[in-house]
């Protein structure tokens, strides 16, 4: 998956299929200038670059922005703002780096008159300029005391080209594995996507997992609830020059936690008492503390069930094509980090289209029967120019009200929503 790749636990060839014995695994100036001053100051603070901020974004004075999750994203395209003042007026720069390969520029003309003037990627005004009416205008706000009026320090306004991207989809993204025999693995993922401008100016996605299937020819490997994955926050980045965009965020693991719990602390290597959901591991009453650095066993304290039903990890369904012999359930976490690039706007502004940027890796705690198939973990995924994912705009009675679950629209209407084929198996990724 683009998330947890179930593509990550599938190695099938019609060649050779590996069976060994699960068994079980191992345990453990004027007072208006002044003041047009110190709000402009204010906004010079607060400025983040507008291809990066995710759902929990810095408002004016923060420090940092909030990224709404406790890994960083390695600062990649992380950008300094920087405002450049000349009496009443200021400019706002953001050398912003496109999907982190490098620092993007910014111009150094002086700003308009008494306004802002923000520059973003390679220079292009996303603000007020002199050739171009500003999108937004800004209300005079009376002060307080009843003396000079002044403006509110404004955000850099999202780019007209971008604005079509803001909205909910239904997403289908396919990926492709290969393995060392040349067995090509396709993975199909159904989402919601929700996109929205944030506090910053950017944009930030949101996307919801529906389902996720991985087939070869020989057999079908199936996520039985792909909704207990954890959402997918990633920020996307604009490139203004040829007004693309891709997407970037954390590597996200699911059915365990990379670090240990805090019941561990001090504890690494030793056996404590167990988490109460922990019910696989009895008789025992205990797990075992590992490291962060250490792959995860099915008795470690960090293995999660995040689809509650009493099994460790994430729960698999395998099926073959052909026969029954390959038949079995399995039990298995992943840590996946995936990216979008290449992005396209439609030309109707309701279907976009990208490329993916996939690598996982999971990690198999159980299975039954005991001597089910080993999944092994040896192929890689093939070149992004092969791994494609489309966003459809939902109908406004199918979009996500408060509280439901956008999955079942999907996945009621997906061949309406999808109606073409899916992607053909590549004849080979690499020689």
């Amino acid at each position: 998956m683009r998330v947890m790749s179930v593509c990550g636990l599938m190695f099938f060839t019609s060649q050779s299929v590996s069976f060994q014995a699960a068994g079980r695994v191992r345990r453990r100036g004027s007072a208006r200038a002044r003041e047009r001053r110190h709000a402009f100051c204010g906004l010079a603070r607060s400025a983040v670059s507008l291809s990066l901020a995710l759902v929990c974004g810095c408002v004016c004075g923060c420090s940092e922005p909030s990224y709404g999750n406790s890994e960083d994203i390695g600062g990649a395209g992380r950008g300094p703002s920087s405002a450049v003042q000349d009496g009443g007026n200021t400019e706002v720069r953001h050398d912003a780096a496109r999907d982190g390969s490098g620092p993007g520029s910014s111009v150094t003309s002086p700003g308009d008159a008494g306004g802002v003037r923000a520059t973003h990627d390679a220079g292009t005004p996303i603000g007020p300029s002199e050739s171009s009416p500003p999108d937004v205008t800004t209300p005079v706000v009376p002060l307080p005391d009843g003396g000079a009026d002044t403006a509110p320090p404004a955000l850099p306004v999202l780019p007209q080209w971008a604005r079509p991207l803001v909205g909910q989809y239904a997403s289908r993204g396919y990926t492709f594995k290969q393995d060392e025999f040349g067995t090509i693995t396709r993975l199909e993922e159904l989402s919601h996507a929700d996109i929205s401008a944030n506090e910053s100016g950017g944009l930030t996605l949101v996307t919801k997992f529906c389902s996720s299937v991985a087939t070869t020819t020989i057999a079908e490997l199936r996520l039985k609830n792909a909704r207990a994955l954890p959402d997918r926050i990633e920020t996307l980045v604009l490139s203004e020059s040829d007004q693309h965009w891709s997407s970037m965020g954390p590597k996200v693991a699911a059915g365990f936690t990379r670090e240990p719990p805090a019941f561990c602390a001090g504890m690494i290597g030793q056996d404590v008492t167990k988490a109460p959901e922990q019910v696989w591991l009895e008789p025992s009453t205990t797990c075992r503390c590992a490291s962060a650095a250490e792959d995860p066993l099915s008795d470690d304290c960090r293995v999660l069930d995040p689809d509650h039903d009493q099994k460790p990890g994430l729960t698999y369904e395998l099926r073959g094509m052909t026969t029954s012999v390959l038949n079995a359930t399995l039990y298995a976490g992943a840590e996946s980090s995936a990216r979008y690039t290449n992005g396209v706007i439609g030309a109707d502004g309701t279907r976009h289209t990208a490329n993916i940027v996939s690598d996982d890796k999971a990690y198999q705690f159980d299975c039954e029967p005991r001597d089910c198939a080993n999944i092994a973990v040896l192929g890689k995924f093939c070149p992004e120019s092969q791994n494609r994912v489309s966003f459809v705009r939902l109908p406004d009675q199918a979009q996500k009200p408060t509280g439901a679950d956008p999955c079942v629209a999907i996945l009621a209407e997906r061949r309406t929503l999808f109606p073409e084929a899916p992607l053909a198996y590549p004849p080979r990724c690499y020689q």
